[in-house]
Parts: structure tokens; C-alpha cells; sequence
């Protein structure tokens, strides 16, 4: 059953779809159902350039439930910014929970976002429905600053049953950074 006040694209960072795009929804609906499933992460593999970014963009724009997307960029030091990060994720959620629009400017703690992951969870069991949190170019940033990333992957809402998880790796295992791999069943 689709969620009520399903939020449009308000992350700072989430690119276009090219209008030329070809659809994939048999693609989407794939990892809808994996997701759908006890799985709480699905991580979307592929060589760069095979277009894991606009299918993740894709996947917002057709899945009906709500949606919370953060898409880094390596060449873009700013977009991977926790404060900014911060700031994308609490102005999403806010949005969500109440409707209107929080100022970009507004400081989020780590604390203050958890709890607003927690009301998202809430509101979601109420109606009976998932949200999905869409993360692209996590790891890209650069190995040298792995506390960086580290420090966006525990702003995600692990281990909330309704919430979601779908991000981006490189096909090349290797470069999956480690704290990906925390927690994560074999499948």
C-alpha cells in the first residue's frame, strides 16, 4: 500500500533524469521486491558508468512510497560534507514528517536525526508502508578520508523494520569500504 504524502525529490543533491532516458521499471520493481523482503540493504553493483545513478534516480521517481536520497559525488567535496549531509537528510525528513520546508541552514546532531528516523519509522508502520533510503557515491570518497564515510553510514536508519536501504557499489568489490560490509548477511 503506497505511503501518504510521498515527498518529491527535496534532496540538494539528487540529480535530473536525462530526457532521454529509457525506463526500467521491471529493473526497479526487482529491487522493490528485494527490499519488500526481510532484507533491510540492497546494494546495486556495477562498473562505472553503467548507470547505478540513474537507476537509483529512476527508482525514486517511480517507486510510490516515500523516498530519502543523499547522491555524493566524488569530484565534489561539498556534497559529501557530513554537516551538509546533515542538513540534506533533516530538511528530507522534516518535509516528510510535517509537510513544510526547514530551512537548508538548520544544524542537525546525529541524536536529533535518529529521532527523526524514528518518527519516519513510526508514521511509516502506521500506514502500513515502507521508505526507502537511497545513497549514490558513498564509495567514491577517497579511502584516505574512510571516517568520512563512516561517519554518513551511521546516519543511515539501520535496523528500523520499515525503513530501507538502497546504495550504490562498484562492481569491483575491493573498493566496497569496510564499514559496508558491518552487519551485512551473505546472500
Amino acid at each position: 500500500m503506497p505511503s501518504r504524502n510521498k515527498p518529491h525529490i527535496r534532496s540538494l543533491t539528487a540529480p535530473e533524469l536525462p530526457d532521454n532516458l529509457v525506463r526500467r521499471p521491471h529493473v526497479v520493481g526487482t529491487i522493490k521486491r528485494f527490499l519488500g523482503s526481510d532484507t533491510e540493504i540492497v546494494m546495486l553493483e556495477g562498473p562505472r558508468g553503467s548507470g547505478r545513478t540513474t537507476l537509483l534516480r529512476e527508482f525514486i521517481e517511480i517507486v510510490d512510497e516515500p523516498c530519502f536520497a543523499l547522491f555524493l559525488r566524488a569530484g565534489n567535496r561539498a556534497s559529501y560534507n557530513p554537516r551538509l549531509v546533515k542538513q540534506d537528510l533533516g530538511s528530507q525528513l522534516q518535509f516528510y514528517l510535517r509537510g513544510g520546508s526547514t530551512p537548508v541552514e538548520t544544524e542537525w546532531s546525529n541524536a536529533q536525526l535518529r529521532s527523526l528516523w524514528q518518527k519516519c519509522n513510526k508514521k511509516l508502520t502506521r500506514y502500513g508502508s515502507l521508505g526507502y533510503v537511497v545513497v549514490d557515491g558513498i564509495h567514491h570518497i577517497d579511502p584516505r578520508e574512510s571516517s568520512i564515510g563512516e561517519a554518513i553510514w551511521e546516519l543511515m536508519p539501520h535496523h528500523l523494520a520499515q525503513l530501507k536501504i538502497l546504495c550504490s557499489v562498484d562492481q569491483d568489490t575491493s573498493t566496497v569500504p569496510s564499514f559496508y560490509r558491518v552487519g551485512l548477511p551473505q546472500i
